[in-house]
């Protein structure tokens, strides 16, 4: 199988490549293909582990005096059973701490398993879930009011689309989707206006 160059210069794996291939239609032709940064991709992922970080040490500080209030009484009854209101809690303190320190590296993982391409009638995402391969297509028509966010090394982040959600607390969220933290942005940007944005000639 012939070897595919991203955009970044490295040649695509063998799987990724496949599923290009594969994924293109009966006279598409393949203009551009791209993925993420894995370190970009986790310069937002450290951020909230770090503030997650931040937020979490109240809850040690609870966890540790309640741990000693509960011993202590645990100690002076000569029964282990006042230990056993803590198990919840920190169960519940141990995952979100890991899920919190994992944030960065689950953020590289993605990075590594996701691929753009841009043809001469869409922009595609593939991204290798833990259990199912995911493809998004944006034709032109979805992409007439796409934004570019860009940083001042040039890399950033084309968002096609922006998705609503709401968190555990009930607080609104959103989710982009898009080209994310991938090299040179401006021209990228370019790229996908000139090929499936500019007036027919």
């Amino acid at each position: 199988m012939d070897t595919m160059i991203a955009a970044s210069g490295e040649a695509l794996p063998e799987w990724l490549v496949a599923r290009l291939r594969a994924e293109l239609r009966p006279g598409e032709t393949l203009v551009w293909t791209g993925r993420p940064i894995p370190a970009v991709a986790a310069r937002g992922a450290w951020i909230f582990s770090i503030i997650g970080g931040v937020m979490l040490i109240p809850m040690v500080v609870m966890a540790v005096v309640f741990g000693g209030i509960f011993l202590a009484v645990a100690l002076l009854a000569k029964s282990a059973c006042f230990l056993l209101f803590l198990l919840p809690f920190f169960g519940v303190l141990m995952i979100i701490a890991g899920i919190v320190a994992l944030m960065p590296f689950l953020a590289r993982r993605q990075a590594g398993n996701t691929v753009y391409a841009l043809t001469d009638r869409r922009a595609i995402i593939w991204q290798k879930g833990p259990f199912a391969f995911h493809v998004r297509s944006f034709a032109r028509e979805q992409l007439q009011e796409f934004q570019r966010s860009e940083r001042p090394d040039g890399t950033g982040d084309l968002i096609f689309e922006q998705v609503p959600w709401r968190d555990g607390h009930g607080h609104q969220q959103v989710r982009c989707v898009g080209f994310t933290s991938i090299a040179r942005v401006r021209d990228v940007e370019e790229l996908i206006r000139a090929t499936l944005l500019a007036p027919p000639s």
